[in-house]
C-alpha cells in the first residue's frame, strides 16, 4: 500500500490531478489472507456462513464483534483508502462521491465492496458476495450513476440481484479482476471491465491496458443523454508505448445513454463530500485553472489531514481541543470521523484548515475555505 501511495502520486503529478481526487475499490489482493484469514478460525466462520446465508449481511453488520471480525481482512486496505475516503466498515458498505457534470448536474460515483467473502478459495467459482446496495445506489432527479467494483458480476454468488440493480440504475459500471478488456452496452449502461495497467509477466495474454473514460451531458429539448466515451489504451511491444486500441468498435466512440428529464436550479451549487456520515459543509468549491477540477474542501481536508503522520494529527485535535477522555482505545478511523464531526459542529473548521495547511508547509491552494464559519 505504501508503494501504491508513492505511484498514485506520481501519477496525479504527471497528469496535474489533486492527489485528493482519486477513488479506489478493494480487490482480491487487498485482503489479508495470510495474517488474518488462514490464521482466524472465526474470521472462516463468518466469512462461509455469509456464503451459505446471504441476507444475513445486516444482521452481521448490526453485530459490532462479528462486523469486526468480517471486516479484519481488510484493515490494511482501509489505512491506506480511508485518506480517499474509500474505506468501508460496517457502516458503510458504499462510499459515495458527487462530481459535477457539464449542465450542473451530478455523476455520482459509487464504490463496491466485492471482497467480503474474498479467501484463497475465490477461484474455484462464484463464493463472494456483495449483498443488497439497493438502498445506497438510488435513482434520483439530476443524478447519473456510476459503480466501481473490482470483481464483475459473473464472480458473485448474488450475481443476478447485483445484475438487475446495476443495468436498471446506472449509466456507468467499472470492474477490473479479469486482466481481459471488455466494453459492452446494456440497456442504458455502460459496462466496461479493464485490463490491467501492470498485468502478471508470467501471463500468457500479457497485455498492459488502461482507459480514460469521458462523459458529458447532451441535451436536446427536453431530451438529455450522458455521452460517454472511452478512449482505450494498449501496450504495443513493437514501439514500446502505450497506443489507441482499435480492436474494439465501442473504444474511442461516443455512447449515448439516455437520462431522466432535469431542470437545473438557478443557481447550481458544487456538491461538497459528505463520506463517513459527516457532512462538512463549505462555500462553492473553489476552481483552480492550472489544475483543472474544482477544489472539495471537505475531501481536501481529509487527504491532507490523514496524510499527516499520526503524532501531527493527535497535535491538532489537541490544539483544537478536538480529543476527548472517551475517545481512548477508539480505532483511527472512528477516531479521525470525531475530530471531523467535532471541529464542524463547534465551528472550527477553519482553524483545522490552517493548522492542516500549515503543517503541511505547501499553502499554495489560496484562501481558507471555512474563513468565516
Amino acid at each position: 500500500f505504501a508503494a501504491a501511495e508513492q505511484w498514485l502520486a506520481k501519477i496525479c503529478g504527471l497528469v496535474h490531478c489533486r492527489q485528493e481526487a482519486v477513488w479506489t475499490t478493494p480487490g482480491n489482493h487487498d485482503v489479508d489472507r495470510r495474517n488474518v484469514i488462514e490464521k482466524s478460525q472465526l474470521v472462516q466462520l463468518v466469512q462461509g456462513d455469509l456464503r451459505a446465508n446471504r441476507d444475513r449481511l445486516e444482521a452481521l453488520q448490526q453485530d459490532a464483534s462479528a462486523s469486526a471480525t468480517l471486516f479484519a481482512p481488510l484493515a490494511a486496505y482501509n489505512e491506506f483508502a480511508g485518506v480517499y475516503k474509500c474505506d468501508f466498515g460496517p457502516d458503510r458498505l458504499v462510499w459515495r462521491h458527487d462530481l459535477t457534470l457539464n449542465d450542473g448536474s451530478t455523476l455520482r460515483l459509487c464504490g463496491l465492496n466485492s471482497t467480503l467473502t474474498s479467501c484463497k478459495l475465490d477461484d474455484e467459482g462464484q463464493r463472494l458476495v456483495l449483498g443488497d446496495m439497493s438502498h445506497a445506489i438510488l435513482r434520483e432527479p439530476g443524478v447519473a450513476l456510476a459503480s466501481l467494483c473490482h470483481h464483475p458480476p459473473d464472480w458473485l454468488l448474488d450475481q443476478d440481484s447485483v445484475t438487475s440493480l446495476l443495468n436498471t440504475r446506472t449509466s456507468l459500471q467499472l470492474f477490473g479482476h479479469k486482466h481481459m478488456q471488455r466494453i459492452e452496452r446494456v440497456n442504458n449502461s455502460l459496462v466496461l471491465t479493464a485490463g490491467a495497467v501492470h498485468p502478471d509477466r508470467k501471463e500468457k495474454a500479457w497485455e498492459p491496458r488502461y482507459n480514460v473514460v469521458s462523459c458529458l451531458v447532451r441535451t436536446s429539448g427536453a431530451t438529455r443523454a450522458l455521452e460517454v466515451v472511452v478512449h482505450a489504451r494498449v501496450w504495443s511491444k513493437a514501439s514500446r508505448k502505450f497506443t489507441a486500441d482499435t480492436t474494439d468498435p465501442l473504444a474511442g466512440t461516443p455512447i449515448s445513454l439516455p437520462l431522466d428529464p432535469w431542470t437545473p436550479p438557478v443557481a447550481p451549487a458544487f456538491p461538497v463530500a459528505a463520506d463517513n456520515g459527516v457532512a462538512v459543509s463549505a462555500p462553492a468549491a473553489l476552481r483552480d485553472v492550472e489544475r483543472g477540477p474544482a477544489m472539495d474542501p471537505a475531501r481536501r481536508l481529509t487527504y491532507r489531514f490523514l496524510t499527516l503522520p499520526f503524532h501531527e494529527r493527535i497535535a491538532i485535535a489537541n490544539t483544537l481541543a478536538l480529543l476527548r477522555d472517551e475517545d481512548t482505545g477508539l480505532p483511527d478511523r472512528v477516531l479521525f470521523e470525531r475530530f471531523f464531526r467535532r471541529a464542524r459542529d463547534e465551528g472550527k473548521l477553519e482553524m483545522l484548515w490552517a493548522e492542516v495547511e500549515r503543517r503541511h508547509g505547501d499553502q499554495s491552494d489560496g484562501p481558507n475555505p471555512y474563513a468565516g464559519q
